[in-house]
């Protein structure tokens, strides 16, 4: 394949390249299990939390894994009425979204995981209401390049 594939063990809550990247995994409550990642390099740092459910109060494991980062990329599957009828499900509302990122002081909040029911006008008005209270919100979308 002329590629050379290391592979990380999810197990392992700290790894360090040679090449200067950290990942730390953080367990994250979600039914089989999930894992939300902060990956830095240099000043840059990146956290990626998918399939999270925060229960009824906001995760502080999250939060300390989200601590000042570049870019909080955070599961935000309902609206809070929804997360309501959906406990259990493994997932976020985009208010809890906010709050880990108002809580944790990140730069910029990116919103996924949408969910399938919702449609593009939906997203873009649930886009228009977070940035009302984290200007820096936006919605995820294919293609996306944003520079850290």
């Amino acid at each position: 394949m002329g590629a050379k594939f290391t592979f990380w063990e999810p197990h392992i809550t700290r790894y360090a390249d040679p090449s200067g990247i950290e990942i730390v995994a953080s367990k994250h409550n979600h039914p089989g299990g999930a894992c939300g990642y902060r990956i830095m390099e240099g000043e840059k740092t990146l956290v990626y939390c998918t399939d999270v459910e925060h229960g009824d109060g906001i995760d502080p494991n999250v939060v300390t894994l989200s601590r000042h980062a570049n870019l909080l990329i955070h599961d935000a599957q309902y609206t809070p009425d929804e997360l309501k009828e959906k406990k259990g499900w493994g997932h976020s509302s985009w208010m809890q979204a906010v709050e880990v990122a108002e809580q944790a002081e990140v730069k910029k909040l990116a919103l996924f995981h949408h969910d399938p029911e919702h449609n593009d006008n939906f997203l873009l008005d649930m886009e228009k209401e977070c940035q009302k209270r984290f200007p820096d919100t936006f919605l995820a979308r294919e293609g996306t390049v944003i520079q850290l």
